[in-house]
């Protein structure tokens, strides 16, 4: 999975850094949910998350990145 990381986040901040409205925008951590259907059938949910450094984030920092996506939505 460490690869996968490494790569989303690469693919994050080049977009960043390349848009216009957010140019110049540093990353600085980040939380990935995703259900993923697995080769037996069955389903599972998966968590990606890292800071700038491609460190995992402390569970107080995903549940308040969480909790600010969710209270945005609506």
């Amino acid at each position: 999975m460490r690869e996968a990381k490494q790569s989303i986040q690469e693919t994050v901040q080049r977009t960043l850094a390349e848009d216009e409205t957010l140019g110049g925008s540093v990353l600085v951590k980040w939380v990935l949910v995703l259900e993923a259907a697995m080769p037996d059938g069955s389903h599972s949910v998966v968590r990606l998350t890292a800071d700038a450094d491609g460190s995992d984030l402390f569970k107080w920092e995903i549940i308040g990145l969480l909790q600010t996506a969710l209270s945005d939505v609506g």
